[in-house]
């Protein structure tokens, strides 16, 4: 690692501390980019909360500094100062948390104290590194295990390689999915004929339907419960957040 790159995480772990925001890791194989983006349309304010754009350095995610193009490390830093100094801090960062090689996410896990963390589901494209869905599995689970007992971490409850994981996670969990045992259950779901979706959603207080319009599959779905169960343990109410996202476009 840098040098410039050590201060920036530096300066990164020292603004979390600062601010106590929550902080919201995304793991899993598939939909990271879809559950974040859900996420921000989903939040009451989205004022309050930093979305870092897909493929950032989490550093950069973080500290506001989306920018992809190239930059010195101390023009980085000096952004970051001026932004923090002249904007409202977020409440709420939500990050993608991806693993190119195995260890990554423990490394991450071990640099930054995640308050939520949500994870998606366990695809093959990882092989190369990962050898079996086994090892996927449980480096997306490496954030999860690392959280405090106060923390959240939210899964998605119908994946067979995810959901057993979850006893060797110390904080408390929220489940999405369709299983019965999830807090946020799709208990039905039907293809529009004008496209997306109708559904109806169990939450712990109520259960509601909506619509939601431009969702072109159900995978998508499951990145909206995800959001929703997200929003939830943030304090908002689920129905409203899906009313948001009645007409929420993933982005390509």
């Amino acid at each position: 690692m840098s040098l410039g790159h050590k201060v920036l995480r530096r300066r990164a772990a020292d603004y979390v501390e600062k601010y106590s925001p929550n902080l919201i890791g995304i793991t899993g194989s598939w939909g990271r980019a879809v559950t974040a983006a859900a996420i921000a349309a989903a939040i009451d304010n989205p004022s309050d909360a930093r979305v870092a754009p897909p493929d950032v350095d989490i550093v950069f995610g973080i500290l506001g500094s989306n920018e992809k193009q190239r930059r010195g490390w101390m023009s980085r830093l000096a952004r970051s100062k001026v932004k923090e100094a002249t904007e409202e801090e977020p409440t709420t960062i939500v990050i993608e948390a991806a693993a190119k090689l195995p260890g990554d996410l423990d490394t991450i896990a071990r640099s930054f104290p995640f308050s939520h963390h949500g994870r998606w589901k366990v695809h093959d494209k990882r092989f190369k590194f990962f050898t079996r869905r086994e090892l996927v599995a449980h480096e997306i689970v490496s954030i999860a295990m690392s959280l405090k007992p106060s923390g959240i971490a939210i899964i998605n409850v119908d994946d067979p390689l995810l959901a057993p994981l979850t006893h060797n996670i110390h904080a408390n969990v929220i489940g999405f999915g369709e299983s019965p045992a999830a807090d946020i259950q799709l208990q039905h779901i039907d293809r529009l004929s004008s496209g997306g979706f109708a559904v109806a959603i169990k939450t712990p207080q109520k259960i509601f339907e909506t619509t939601f319009q431009n969702l072109p599959s159900k995978l998508h779905i499951s990145c909206v419960l995800a959001a929703l169960a997200t929003v939830h343990i943030l304090g908002e109410d689920a129905q409203a957040a899906a009313r948001r996202l009645k007409q929420f476009k993933p982005p390509t």
